[in-house]
This record gives structure tokens, sequence and C-alpha cells, in this order.
């Protein structure tokens, strides 16, 4: 190899991996239209309590896991309508003490299923809007109140038109929200080239100038930002929000720090399809989402339940959640025809659609290996099978346990009736189950016309088997 294309190879090969050149870069951030993007976030909040009289402190911080996907859509020049949505993975507790002692288990699960009902229950999967093409919501929509004044204030911190800057530049915006004067601060920290990316690393904070004494958001402390910017893609590859609040209650102190971690996991351009139906479905969430905010869905719309059926909709997942948490909790279940059995896996026996229920009774019995009084009822089980199995009836034992533990006890104790697994929870939400044993029978319409929670009085849900194939003969 000639010396001259050896030295640009060597030059070429160290480019990759130093950091990249001094001097002034163009930072922007662009959303285009029509575009899906997908996140990762993590949301932790850190509570303290503190008693200025005992010194007693107490300390609880817990993570969610989330999925975040926003779709944009163009309207209006540089202004883009979108959807997104939030689907919830899970949660653990990272801390809980008092005075430097573990709290007790109890206070523990008191406080993860607060939290629960908080991030499944009470926070829309949904979230629709206006935003420009570089981030910056709609201001039309701010209003007085402290959380639309701290989400707007929020949405403006990515906003980077196209500006030159070096490292070490430190510069800042003021913008007005609602009746609120805002500063947002910036610092470029530095510049980094990173698999093949060119990373800006930027961090900063947001202040509320003039705030007048006693203010409601003068319980918000700190408010401060980081986050890489990919200089060529225009995208955030990673941002990072830092909120501390704080009270005084019946005389405690009680601080709240909230971190939210959002990580870039991909992005593409929509087929026109694809938008086309991303659209229509919008629409129709946004009605159902408002239905059940207003509490008029009193049952689940039919397309809600076919789209998740299909398994095609971008917004599947955030579907499914809503689904499950928002509309089954707040539906009437009995004489409803079950549609479709959301089961995610079969043991013993190939998948049982709900349709090809038709014309039969179906009993279906919610077990977990680990409560002994939901095991108990495979002997009655056996005896409804042998004597009305060739009449029509058709039994599943379901379970929303963890697989592992389900096939396991399947495989030691024999059992040997079709065993379905809810790993989603959304046949327990379908049928408001909230203790095990919980038994539900179909008629031979599929609609649902008998549930019993408990064993002690399984002589009335045999009672019942009877009415559709009559007594048990000896």
């Amino acid at each position: 190899m000639h010396r001259t294309a050896l030295f640009a190879l060597i030059l070429a090969l160290f480019a990759a991996v130093l950091p990249a050149e001094e001097g002034a870069v163009t930072l922007e951030f662009r959303l285009d239209p029509g575009t899906l993007y997908r996140y990762d976030i993590k949301e932790t909040k850190r509570t303290l309590v503190k008693d200025p009289q005992t010194g007693e402190a107490v300390i609880f911080a817990i993570s969610s896991a989330l999925d975040n996907d926003y779709v944009t859509f163009s309207k209006d020049g540089v202004w883009l309508e979108y959807v997104s949505q939030r689907v919830f993975r899970d949660m653990s507790v990272d801390e809980a003490t008092a005075n430097g002692l573990p709290l007790s288990r109890q206070e523990v699960n008191r406080q993860k299923e607060a939290e629960l009902i908080l991030q499944r229950m009470k926070t829309p999967v949904f979230d629709f809007g206006v935003i420009s093409e570089n981030g910056e919501p709609d201001p039309g929509l701010a209003s007085n109140d402290i959380k639309d004044v701290i989400q707007v204030s929020a949405g403006n911190v990515i906003f980077l038109p196209p500006q030159k800057r070096e490292v070490g530049d430190e510069w800042a915006r003021d913008i007005q929200v609602g009746r609120y004067k805002v500063r947002i601060v910036y610092s470029f920290e530095s510049l980094e080239r990173k698999e093949g990316r060119l990373l800006a690393h930027i961090k900063g904070a947001l202040k509320f100038k003039d705030l007048p004494k006693g203010d409601q958001l003068s319980v918000l402390k700190a408010y401060e930002f980081a986050f890489d910017l990919d200089v060529d893609r225009k995208l955030f590859d990673y941002s990072r929000l830092d909120a501390l609040y704080s009270i005084t209650k019946d005389g405690k102190v009680v601080s709240r720090q909230i971190t939210l971690e959002k990580r870039l996991k991909g992005s593409r351009a929509l087929t026109r399809a694809e938008l086309d139906e991303a659209r229509y479905e919008a629409g129709l969430v946004k009605t159902w989402q408002t239905d059940e905010q207003t509490g008029r869905l009193k049952e689940a719309p039919e397309k809600l339940e076919d789209l998740v059926h299909e398994g095609k909709s971008l917004f599947l997942g955030g579907l499914k959640i809503f689904l499950r948490d928002h509309v089954y909790p707040n539906c009437e279940i009995f004489g409803k025809k079950i549609r479709y059995f959301w089961f995610t896996e079969w043991l013993n026996s190939k998948p049982i659609e709900a349709a090809d229920c038709r014309g039969k009774v179906v009993l279906i019995g919610f077990f977990d290996p680990d409560i002994a009084s939901s095991t108990r009822i495979w002997r009655p089980w056996e005896d409804w099978g042998s004597h009305w199995g060739d009449k029509g009836l058709v039994l599943i034992a379901a379970s929303a346990a963890k697989p592992e533990k389900v096939k396991a006890y399947v495989k030691e104790t024999g059992v040997k009736w079709p065993v379905a697994l809810d790993g989603d929870y959304l046949m327990l939400n379908r049928f408001n189950v909230t203790r095990i044993p919980y038994f539900v029978v179909l008629d031979r319409e599929g609609k649902v016309c008998f549930t019993l929670l408990g064993k002690r009085e399984l002589y009335k849900l045999h009672k019942k088997l009877e009415e559709f194939f009559g007594p048990i003969e000896d």
C-alpha cells in the first residue's frame, strides 16, 4: 500500500474513535411529518418525608419502565399534529427505609399499589396535541394550571432551531407560558463521536422569573435537564429531566424528586397506507379515551376489540393497555357476549377461540399454583368433564401466574385439562376478577350467565351446569 494512502487510512481510523474536532456545529432538533418515533422511558420517583420534631425520615424510591411511541402527522406548515402512547411495562422498588431501617413489606406493597394505580389506571394511555417541527408545544394549549405550565415549559426545552454553537457556549431563551415568564438556560458541554454518530452533550435548567410569593409553582424547587443531540439526524438520542418538589404538610417536609430518562429506540417514515390507517385509528382512540374520562364508556367498543385481536395497529401496545386498564374495569360483564379469548399461551390443548365455542357451554376457572384453595377444584372439574364433556361442556383452567410456575405445576400434578395462560391480564380484567378461585360460565351464545368467587359454594356452579345438561346420572 502506498505510504500516503496508509497514512490517510490511519487518520480515518483515529477519527472514528477520537472526540470530534472542535469548532462550531449546527445544533437543531427536528421532527419529521409522517414518522413513527419509539422511545424507552424510565421514570424514577424518590420521596423523602422528614419530621423536624422527631427527626424521623422516610425514603421511598420507585422506578417504572415504559414504552413511548410518537406518530406525527403533517398540519399547517411547521405545525405537526401528533398522537403519543405510553405503555407501562413494570416497576421496581429502589429504596424503602425509615431512618435507615427497611420499611415493612406491607408498607412497601401499599406504596407500590398506589403507584401502580397511578401509572395504569389514572394516567391516560394516549396523548393528542400539536407540536412544531422543532419540538415546541402549541402555546395556545397552555393554561395557568401548574401541571400544564410545567408540561409546556418542559416541552420547550428541546426546542432548538438551527443555530451555530461551540463547545463551552452558554445561552438562554425566554418564553411565556400562561401568565408565567420562563427562562431556559443551556450549556454546550461537549461533542463526541460515538458508534458513527456525532453527539452534542447539552445541559441546562428551567427557571421561573418574577414568581410571586406563595405562588403554586413555588413548590418546584429545581428543574434541570441534560440531553444528547444527534447532530446529523437532528434527534435527541437520550434525555434526562430532574424535577425537585417540596412542600410542608401536617408539620412534615415532603420532598419529591422525579427523574425522567428517555432513550430513542428507533424511528422510521410511515407509508401512505400506514399514515392513513393511523389517522383513522387515532380518531377512534381519541373518542374512546374522551368517553372513558367522562364516564360514558360502559361497554367495550367492538372496533377496539377487533383492532387488538387483529394485532396490526401501530398503536397495538397502547390499545391493549387501554382496553385492559381503562375499558374493561368499567364495563358490565353479566349478560355480555365474549367475542375473544385474550389468553397468551395454551397448555394441554391447541388454542381455543371464543368463536369456536358457539353452541357449547364454557366454564372458565381462574387459579394460581401458590393459592391452595384455587387448586382444590380438580375433583369436581373431572366429574363435570367426564359426564358433560361429550354433551358440549368446554372446560378451561386459566391462570395469570408466571408461565414457568404454571407449567411446572401442570407437569407435577398431571392436570390434563386445557390450561390457558393470561400473560397480559386481559381476561382477569375482562371478568373483573379480584380474587381467586373465580369461575365464569358462558352460555351457548357466548354470554356470561354465571360467576362465582371462591370454592365454598361450588354447589351453585354445579346447579347452573345442570340447567344446561341435566343431573349427573349415577
